[in-house]
């Protein structure tokens, strides 16, 4: 498949390695998430699950055998901007509320920033999701300005509300799920980040930007 936008990229220089019978393992040397997304785009595949820096795919064994797989991946052509488009941003309304919002006051304070200051900077940033991991549907997204860089918690929580979103390192979260988590808590959202019943289930992929848009703490009430 060639696309028509960005450099076109080949797999010839990116390694590879079958995992299971019917399961391969790819680590480009580069642009895993546009890989991935051509890869789906092809429709060659059962699945295709995009990691921070590797692919996996499954294929059908009724239907190829693991030397065609090496075969068609070997001379698979896509775009480092495969599925990106410059001008759509997803935008995630944020409550950046303490009462939602159990670690922005220790945050702001960790880094000398009124919660103003924070959310202006936050909010204002170009966001992108790098991959989707730990649960279904959480979203691991960079672009996180450099001065809102954060540790982790020493110690992790057992129960993290569903739409929390976190810090860690240098990057921003999004926890689709009631459930145990480390992340810094700054904000929660009122989206549904992942339903098992729609197509797709997750409201996020990989090489998606996103923008969070501040909303009031009633706005998150009535919405949520």
């Amino acid at each position: 498949m060639r696309a028509s936008i960005s450099k076109v990229l080949t797999m010839t220089s990116s390694g590879w390695r079958l995992v299971a019978d019917d399961l391969c393992c790819i680590t480009p040397d580069s642009h895993a998430p546009a890989l991935a997304e051509a890869l789906r785009r092809s429709g060659d595949w059962v699945d295709v699950v995009c990691g921070r820096d590797t692919v996996f795919v499954q294929f059908d064994l009724s239907q190829i055998s693991p030397e065609h797989v090496l075969e068609k991946l070997g001379s698979f052509e896509f775009s480092s901007q495969e599925g990106a488009d410059a001008t759509a941003v997803f935008e995630i309304p944020a409550c950046y509320h303490p009462a939602v919002a159990p670690d922005l006051v220790e945050t702001c304070e960790q880094l000398g920033l009124s919660i103003d200051e924070f959310v202006d900077v936050h909010s204002s940033g170009h966001h992108e999701v790098a991959m989707l991991g730990f649960m279904p549907g959480f979203a691991y997204i960079d672009g996180l300005d450099p001065s809102l860089s954060v540790d982790r918690l020493d110690q992790p929580r057992l129960s993290v509300a569903a739409g929390s979103i976190g810090l860690a390192g240098s990057q921003t979260g999004i926890y689709p799920f009631e459930g145990p988590g480390g992340w810094r808590l700054i904000a929660r959202t009122p989206l549904r980040l992942f339903d098992p019943s729609a197509t797709p289930p997750a409201l996020l992929h990989a090489t998606q930007k996103v923008r969070f848009v501040p909303i009031s703490l009633d706005e998150f009430e009535a919405v949520r």
